[in-house]
């Protein structure tokens, strides 16, 4: 166990093999990644599993299911389908065993042109396993960095990008601007745009976007605006309320969106939303 200190044991008892690892979740799946099942692998003939992740943007699991449902009834007795949504994306997980790699690989392969027919521009990645892995992976394929300017998410976006190894090749910094004033002094939105429109609305995420592309130098950006909640809310603008931009140097592009009332939740949405919405605007050159 070289996360800690808690012994792994291993027990062979009739063919049958029981091992007991420690009870610290990172100590327990490191043993189980790096011993484990490395030594099961050895003692048994067991049959190839694999899994292909199509990251899917902008449709709720409900909508998708009745999109697939078809599609769905047609897969070989040998595939499984999993909807493993989050907040903002829904990742499809299709699994299948075989003797070997190379057959595992053709049987969900031969699957995915008409998934891509179905879901079109809605299919953010079919590499990566996260929504802002599959950012990074954009963004390195086209050499552009990004930048982030956030209210309502509070600093959520710019978390979810440095996570990723390797993202300060691409990730210029970001600000949390959250009162008026500091989206004023910090991103240079103008104070009559903020009292003219109020701090939830396209013209300001626009102008933050705007800024946050001026002051790290990026080649896009990202900003959010919004009201988080469970309080704050208004008649025109209630809990739930987010505006959310994504720019380049020529171009960009703002969407109002209503999500719930549970203050966390709607951090969340917001952030991976934003991060789907700034992915299918570069691949499908709307900024």
């Amino acid at each position: 166990n070289r996360m800690g200190t808690a012994p792994i044991m291993w027990f062979n008892h009739n063919g049958k093999i029981v091992v007991s690892l420690p009870g610290v979740p990172f100590e327990m799946k490191a043993a189980m990644e790096e011993s484990v099942l490395p030594a099961i692998q050895k003692q048994f003939s067991l049959p190839y599993i694999y899994h292909k992740t199509v990251i899917v943007g902008g449709i709720p699991e409900s909508r998708l299911a009745e999109m697939l449902t078809e599609w769905e009834n047609h897969l070989p007795e040998s595939v499984s389908l999993a909807y493993l949504p989050t907040p903002g994306v829904v990742r499809l997980r299709l699994s299948t065993t075989s003797s070997d790699e190379g057959s595992a690989v053709k049987t969900i392969d031969a699957l995915l042109p008409e998934l891509r027919s179905i879901l079109g521009s809605a299919i953010i990645s079919e590499s990566a396993q996260s929504i802002e892995a599959a950012l990074g992976e954009v963004l390195l394929g086209l050499n552009l960095t990004v930048a982030v300017a956030e209210s309502c998410s509070g600093g959520t976006i710019a978390s979810m990008i440095t996570a990723i190894p390797g993202c300060s090749r691409y990730f210029k910094g970001g600000v949390v601007a959250y009162s008026n004033q500091a989206k004023a002094d910090l991103l240079g939105v103008p104070a009559e745009i903020i009292a003219d429109n109020g701090a939830v609305s396209e013209q300001v995420v626009t102008e933050m976007a705007k800024g946050a592309l001026a002051k790290f130098g990026a080649d896009v950006a990202i900003s959010t605006s919004g009201i988080a909640g469970p309080d704050g809310g208004t008649d025109d603008k209630p809990v739930g309320t987010v505006w959310i931009a994504v720019a380049n140097k020529r171009n960009g592009i703002a969407r109002q969106f209503s999500f719930g009332t549970d203050r966390m939740k709607n951090i969340e949405r917001t952030s991976r939303t934003a991060i789907a919405m700034l992915i299918t605007a570069i691949k499908h050159n709307e900024i």
